[in-house]
């Protein structure tokens, strides 16, 4: 699998036209022979826009996605997006996978929510990430705020995630999600770890970058800087990692998990 992550200079306007910068990314994906181009957390309508997510969300038939189907289905390439979906009448911080042929992949919605504008603007979603295949490979979802859980990785990873997607939208003064969470999680699961975040700042809040793609041993195989930029990454076979250098975490636990005389407290 090759992926795109796509870093952009947050909004500050109103994003009639944030389509086109969308598709605009997609195509120089398809320049990098991409499979997947994936954006951050609630890129439409934007992130830091509470008073914009309930007038502005649609539902997964709504326009957005429409146009979404067709620029994947136009470029041959999968597509990963953030976005503030309505449903029976409440909103969600959703994530969807399109495939190349523009049909929905997956969908999901945040479990986790984050501050007092996340949980004031959102319903908290309920079902866990499903699992799906692009190019190969077992992907599942994860939103922001939620890869800082070790539980949520490792629901992932147990049920066979070899890649979890990361649309994140992480503030200035939380870079330790980047610099060890992110890592970790990849490496204590054996995953790869695309975490895509903004950069500049919108309506008050400033991003911290660094987007980044981590390896099965916690190491990242392409980190971005503070500007907008975009990210080429093939992603290596499993089997060129020594097994040396990985982690048994997730083959000890089944085995202490399966045993019936673990030890316990009275």
């Amino acid at each position: 699998m090759k992926l795109a992550v796509i870093q952009p200079r947050a909004s500050r306007e109103f994003p009639e036209f944030t389509l086109a910068p969308l598709e605009a990314a997609v195509a120089k994906s398809k320049l990098h022979d991409v499979d997947v181009a994936v954006f951050p957390e609630l890129i439409l309508p934007g992130y830091n826009f509470p008073k914009r997510h309930h007038p502005m969300a649609q539902s997964l038939s709504g326009e957005w996605m429409r146009n979404l189907s067709k620029i994947a289905q136009n470029y041959q390439c999968a597509i990963v997006l953030g976005w503030a979906e309505r449903f029976e009448g409440m909103v969600y911080n959703s994530v969807t996978a399109l495939g190349s042929d523009g049909d929905i992949l997956a969908h999901y919605r945040k479990r986790q929510l984050f501050g007092d504008m996340e949980q004031e603007s959102f319903t908290v979603g309920r079902l866990p990430s499903p699992i799906f295949d692009i190019a190969g490979y077992k992907c599942g979802f994860l939103i922001c705020y939620e890869i800082e859980f070790p539980e949520y990785a490792r629901d992932l990873a147990l049920r066979g995630a070899e890649v979890v997607i990361v649309p994140t939208a992480n503030p200035v003064g939380y870079e330790h999600v980047q610099d060890i969470l992110v890592p970790a999680r990849a490496y204590e699961n054996r995953q790869f770890v695309a975490y895509v975040n903004y950069c500049g700042a919108q309506n008050g809040l400033t991003f911290s970058g660094t987007s980044l793609v981590a390896g099965p041993d916690g190491k990242a195989l392409a980190q971005a800087g503070h500007d907008a930029t975009a990210l080429y990454v093939k992603l290596p076979e499993f089997s060129d990692y020594p097994k040396r250098i990985l982690s048994t975490q997730l083959d000890d636990l089944r085995k202490l998990t399966d045993q019936s005389d673990v030890p316990h407290r009275e």
